[in-house]
């Protein structure tokens, strides 16, 4: 019985499949949060660039694994989790990322860029 509970909860990490998807993301915006996962989380992107990438990162519980999907033409960033640790809650994932892009949308204001800041969707 154990293990069919250890099975089904799978510890090791859960395979998923949630997306959201964020207006306002310019090339520029992509560029500098990409920037930011790798200086503060230590994320590997793969591909380091262009507008599709697979985001891994290790943390203390498991590795977590997103996919970036960016639409330069509709200024959309699409963001999949595929896989995360089960101790790690989906929505910290998203709050985070959610701080890093308005981080980055806030730089561009200070350097004077123009900054489309629609309401994102999630």
């Amino acid at each position: 019985m154990l293990t069919r509970l250890v099975r089904r909860s799978n510890i090791a990490g859960n395979l998923m499949s949630n997306s959201r998807t964020f207006s306002g993301v310019n090339a520029d915006a992509l560029s500098r949060i990409k920037g930011f996962g790798r200086a503060e989380y230590s994320i590997v992107f793969d591909p380091p660039e262009g507008p599709r990438s697979t985001a891994t990162s290790q943390t203390p519980f498991g590795e977590c694994v997103v996919e970036f999907v960016h639409d330069s033409a509709r200024s959309e960033l699409t963001l999949t989790i595929v896989k995360k640790p089960w101790l790690v809650p989906e929505g910290l994932l998203w709050g985070g990322f959610v701080a890093a892009l308005e981080r980055c949308r806030e730089q561009a204001v200070d350097s004077g860029a123009p900054v489309d800041r629609p309401s994102d969707e999630g």
